[in-house]
Formats: structure tokens, sequence, C-alpha cells
């Protein structure tokens, strides 16, 4: 069977494209998300199979030659037989199917989560493709500036031809890292693409053309409880805890007999009153061993499952803090190139060009001056982007939005880890 690409475009027309939209889409078209709620859906059918009863039987017998025989009565026997289980038995196999119904949606949610933050990663690095090919015609348009005053200095004499072929040099310096942003900018098209379900090549609206400033988040204790509340892997791995529980509970009750209830009609007695039967039948769990057994395998499931918990909490830990201390130190990256890196080299540029123009300075401290400058802009284009993309790894360790600016009055640090599933 083949797969076929979605062909449909929901952003004809738009004029650019936004994360938020685009996340949406990712959503909505991801065909691993697709596969992870048909699991769910899946493993919701297994609870009424759990919970019900076993098809009743239903018997018959006769003697065909008694139907033609005058000297005997017509002989046949009906009956029906219906199995039953030890009270208990089938609430705790519907209980651990539920659990595992209740592990698939989260395991959905996860993969949700996971998406979202890939989506958002995918789009700020499209951003940053496409902000520093603009940033590249800028510089080369302020390099064809610089050339044309070397020409016009060379023509009086007062330089050498070397200023313009340094420039020249320059430039064809900034077509080869051109050709490197273009392969950015098509590998990070083609990844949104593969996370939309289409062709690679599909095109793509621009991105914004200026991205949100960098913001405050909360601390991290206050960010751990929220991803202990809102993560839906440790929603999943509690609810695999109490299936195991429940398979436990099933375990021991196997220790005790199903029964069968049936009853029967049976002509073969002459009697008319003897030919109603009600019958019970009942095994006997006569055999401990392979009882046993299973009750300690099922107890072994648990502390795997309770220990897979808990090495999940630390994992969280390390994720929430991972990510904030990447969120913190892009911030502050943001925050150094805006008000101090930039200005300082637009300065340097300025001053290194009218120094030159007036001949108090060499062209190759002016191509230095603009290299600095062009080599600052790109870092802080990175750097904006880089903020967004440990903002979207924080949101992926906290399963969902991350608080920034002034922190909500009802969120408080956590008192300790919460209880056991």
């Amino acid at each position: 069977m083949q797969s076929s690409y979605s062909m449909d475009d929901p952003f004809a027309g738009a004029v650019e494209l936004s994360v938020e939209r685009l996340v949406s889409e990712i959503l909505a078209r991801n065909q691993s998300l697709a596969a992870m709620q048909a699991a769910w859906r899946a493993a919701a059918q297994r609870y009424p199979q759990e919970v019900s009863l076993a098809d009743p039987a239903f018997m018959s017998l006769m003697a065909p030659g008694s139907f033609s025989d005058p000297n005997f009565q017509s002989s046949f026997m009906v009956g029906a037989k219906q199995p039953l289980p030890w009270p208990g038995k089938r609430q705790l196999r519907g209980a651990s199917a539920r659990a595992e119904s209740t592990a698939a949606y989260f395991d959905a949610g996860e993969t949700a989560v996971r998406l979202a933050a890939l989506g958002r990663t995918a789009y700020y690095e499209y951003f940053l493709a496409r902000r520093e090919l603009e940033l590249l015609g800028e510089n080369i348009l302020r390099l064809r500036e610089f050339r044309e005053i070397a020409r016009a200095r060379y023509e009086t004499k007062a330089v050498t031809q070397q200023d313009m072929l340094q420039a020249d040099v320059d430039l064809a310096d900034l077509d080869r890292q051109g050709v490197e942003f273009v392969r950015n900018a098509n590998i990070a098209v083609a990844r949104i693409n593969t996370l939309l379900n289409r062709a690679p090549d599909f095109p793509l609206p621009p991105p914004a053309r200026e991205i949100g400033p960098p913001q405050n988040v909360p601390e991290p204790a206050i960010l751990y409880q929220m991803a202990v509340q809102r993560r839906p892997d440790l929603a999943a791995a509690g609810a695999r805890v109490r299936a195991e529980q429940a398979r436990v509970d099933r375990a021991r009750r196997e220790y005790y007999p199903d029964f069968e209830l049936g009853g029967r009609y049976d002509q073969f007695w002459d009697r008319v009153n003897q030919r109603g039967h009600v019958e019970i039948n009942m095994n006997v769990p006569l055999y401990q061993a392979r009882r046993q057994a299973a009750v300690r395998e099922a107890m072994w499931r648990v502390n795997q499952r309770r220990a897979e918990y808990e090495q999940l909490f630390a994992t969280v830990r390390n994720e929430v803090q991972t990510a904030y201390e990447g969120v913190v130190a892009a911030q502050r990256t943001v925050d150094l190139y805006r008000q101090r890196i930039i200005p300082f080299v637009e300065l340097n540029v300025g001053s290194a060009r009218a120094a030159y123009e007036t001949g108090q300075g060499t062209f190759l401290a002016l191509i230095e001056a603009q290299r600095q400058r062009i080599d600052a802009q790109v870092k802080q284009a990175q750097a904006l982007a880089e903020y967004h993309r440990q903002l979207a790894e924080l949101e992926q360790a906290l399963g969902g939005p991350a608080p920034l600016g002034p922190l909500p009055e009802e969120v408080q640090p956590p008192p300790g880890k919460p209880a056991q599933p």
C-alpha cells in the first residue's frame, strides 16, 4: 500500500505563515498523531469485551428412531448453559482495560505535544533562514555602496585598485553564504511539509517578518509543578501502574472458582416430573502453582511500572531544568545583542566609513567593521530564533504552553512530589 501526500493547501492565499496556524495544521494532518489516536480508540474497545459475559451454550440431543416407533415416546433433550465468573473478576478485567485505554489516550496527547514542539522548532528554523537571506541582501547592498566609494576614490587616484578587489572578494563570499542560507530555507520547508504530510518541496508562505521578543519565565520549581500536572506521559505512566495493579487483584481472584448455570428439558425420562433439570457446575482451583506464579508475575509488573513512573519524575525535572536554562541563556544573549553589540557595531561601521571617505582610514578597516556588522546581525537573528526554539522545548517539557511575563496568582511552587497513582 503506497502512502499519498495531501495535495490541498490550507495556506493558499495567506500573506505570511503564522506559527500557531502551522501547529494547528500539523496536529490536524500528521499521520503519526492519527496513528496514536487510532491506537487509543482501539484500546477503548477492550473494556466492553473484558466485562462481557461469555456466550451461553445451547444443546440438543434426540433419538430419531423414537419418532417413528409407536412403542416408544418421542425422545429428545434441549438445554442451555451460561458460564459465570466469580464476582469481581469481570470488573477487574474491565478496570485493567480501562486503565490501558487511558494510557493510550495520554500517549496520543504526548505525541501531540511532541509534534507541536517539532512544528514550532521547524517554523523558527524557517524564520531564521529567511531572515538570514534578508540580512544578506541588505549587506550586499551596503557592501556595493562601499565598493562604489572605493571605485570613486580609485578613479581620483586616492587609493589603489586593491580596495575594489577586496570588496569583490567579500561580495563573492556573501554569495557563498547565500547558497548556504537558501539550502537552510529549503531544508526548513521540507521539514515543515513532512510534518504536514505533504511533498517536501510544496510551497509555503513566508514566515512572519517579526517574532515576539523574549519574555520572562517562572522559576524551575513552579515550572516543574506545572509539568507534573500537565505532562501526558506522566499520566500515561500512572494509568499503566493502575492497569498492572488491577491485574494483580485479578490474578488473586483466580484462586476462586467460576460457575456454570444450566437447565434442560429431557424427554428421555419416562416420568414427566423428571424431565426438567437445573444444573450448577463449578471448577475446582486445585493446582495452585500456576496461580501463585501469575500473582508474582503481576506484582513484578507493578514494580516495573512503578519504577518507570518514579524515573519519569526525575526525567521531567531534568528536562524542565535543562529547557529553563536554555531559555534564560538565549534570552540574555538576545538582550546582549540588542542593548550592546548591535549599537556598537553600527557605530563602528559609521566611524570606519566616515574615516575612509575623508582619507583618514583604510578600506580594510571599513570592510572589517562591515564584516563584524554582518556577523552580529546574523547572530542576533540566530539568538532570537534560538530563544523561541528553547521556548518550544520548554513547552514540550511542560506538556503545554509556558507562562510568560507576570505569573498568575494561583500558580505556586510545589510542596513536594505528588502521590503515587
